[in-house]
């Protein structure tokens, strides 16, 4: 089996990326892949642009001829394009894309690549999951989509006999709730004599520029700190987004105590005896004081989360089962327990979500049914500019809006918009277009787009 890795470089070379130890060296390490190539998109992106970036994709794709191409999704401004994805399939590959960050209203690259992918995996929420899953069945595509929060390359990332002279430990960046989280934390710790170290994140909401790669650790370093802490804490960053955090299984599979703030999307699948909760900012610090007061206790939630995972998930069965199921040998996708039944659960709802949606499927069908032909374009994402999106839709119109999840439709050369919050608008050339909880303009270039922006914000 060929595999062609087109790979992220969003703050550190690529093999010091979280994909890295997360999608491409689990794969390769798997047994299933006989050669593989690797392409860093986003530096040629940096270089030359986006264009330019698609074009070298593809002539690498080409070249390499690979049977499958594995799409690690990044910013969702710098992603492969649609279009290149669906060229590759075209040309006989399957094309399997890696959601790292979703949000609850899917973004524009996020609806163009589920279209244009054979399958994705979801590495961060089973909400994304169960919404990306009824769209895959309700296209009669049953094996498309695939859920994945635990990838751990156990070969790197395991116990390490050492001493544990850090009581509390914090990864990662320093942004949104973690960020208020740490400055409490960072206040209150050292008054009880309890050491708090909060390292490495590759972002920090109180730097200048918010880079905080400077602060990143290489990944041997990671391990020997997560085996040195007695307590190893995870937190969402984004209010309007539940995510799974990948590290809380690094701290399973290294046999630490892993305290987290609640999460039922994680209760989905991983036992309560395996881990702890905490609800609040001053909960976390009452949990804090409780475990460093009972260290057998937390030991054997320790050892039970190491023993769970070690039972429950093998990096190369996942990736023997995905690569199979990809190249159509296998039939079935294997699943984390709990999660078949939590996702029929969520399917038994499919009344309410199609009430939820009935006055935009009104408005739909009153404008189907009127004449004409009618077609969905496809979104792309040019980035933000003084906190608005500015949207290129098929390459002929540019939109203005303060949301990124909206649609779009033509019909007798006339073009609407569809939103969550808006239901649908029919949209004319720089006229703002307003509703309760949308603005949308309709404009020739990114540059007027710009000026538009100047005007609202001013």
């Amino acid at each position: 089996m060929k595999v062609l890795f087109l790979n992220p470089e969003q703050y550190v070379d690529y093999k010091n990326e979280p994909s890295n130890y997360q999608v491409r060296l689990p794969a390769l390490n798997s047994g299933m892949i006989c050669e593989h190539q690797d392409f860093v998109y986003q530096r040629v992106l940096r270089t030359s642009g986006a264009s330019a970036m698609n074009e070298a994709t593809l002539k690498k794709f080409l070249d390499f001829k690979p049977d499958i191409v594995i799409n690690s999704l990044c910013w969702w401004q710098e992603c492969i394009s649609w279009q290149t994805l669906a060229a590759m399939r075209r040309a006989g590959s399957k094309v399997i894309s890696v959601y790292w960050d979703t949000w609850i209203n899917a973004l524009p690259h996020e609806t163009e690549i589920f279209l244009n992918s054979d399958h994705i995996l979801i590495m961060d929420s089973f909400s994304s999951y169960a919404k990306y899953r009824l769209l895959g069945e309700l296209r009669q595509d049953f094996k498309k989509v695939i859920f994945s929060p635990i990838a751990v390359f156990t070969d790197t990332i395991k116990p390490i006999e050492t001493d544990k002279d850090i009581d509390v430990l914090m990864l990662g960046s320093r942004e949104g709730q973690r960020a208020g989280l740490i400055s409490y934390l960072e206040n209150e710790l050292p008054d009880r004599n309890i050491n708090f170290q909060h390292i490495g994140g590759l972002i920090d909401e109180t730097s200048a520029d918010r880079n905080g790669s400077v602060n990143w650790i290489d990944w041997d370093n990671y391990v020997k700190t997560i085996s040195r802490s007695k307590i190893c804490l995870n937190s969402q960053t984004q209010s309007d987004r539940m995510q799974i955090k990948g590290k809380i299984f690094d701290f399973l599979a290294s046999q630490s105590f892993c305290l987290t703030d609640i999460n039922p999307e994680l209760k989905v699948f991983v036992p309560d005896h395996c881990l702890a909760y905490f609800k609040d900012a001053e909960d976390c610090l009452s949990q804090i004081q409780h475990y460093l007061e009972n260290e057998n206790e937390r030991e054997a939630k320790a050892k039970y989360g190491y023993q769970w995972l070690k039972e429950t998930y093998s990096y190369k069965n996942f990736w023997k089962n995905t690569l199979n199921v990809a190249l159509g040998t296998c039939g079935k996708v294997n699943q984390l327990p709990g999660v078949e039944g939590a996702y029929q659960n969520f399917k038994a709802q499919q009344d309410l979500v199609i009430r939820l949606q009935t006055a935009a499927i009104n408005q739909l069908t009153q404008l189907v049914n009127s004449g004409g032909e009618i077609s969905r374009l496809p979104v792309r994402a040019e980035g933000s500019y003084k906190g608005l999106n500015i949207l290129n839709v098929d390459e002929r119109f540019i939109i203005v809006s303060d949301h990124l999840d909206i649609d779009f439709v033509e019909k007798n050369n006339e073009l609407y918009a569809i939103s969550p919050e808006s239901g649908i608008l029919k949209l004319q050339e720089k006229e703002v277009m307003m509703s309760l909880q949308t603005r949308i303009i309709q404009l020739n270039s990114v540059g007027q787009a710009k000026q538009a922006i100047d005007i609202i914000s001013g």
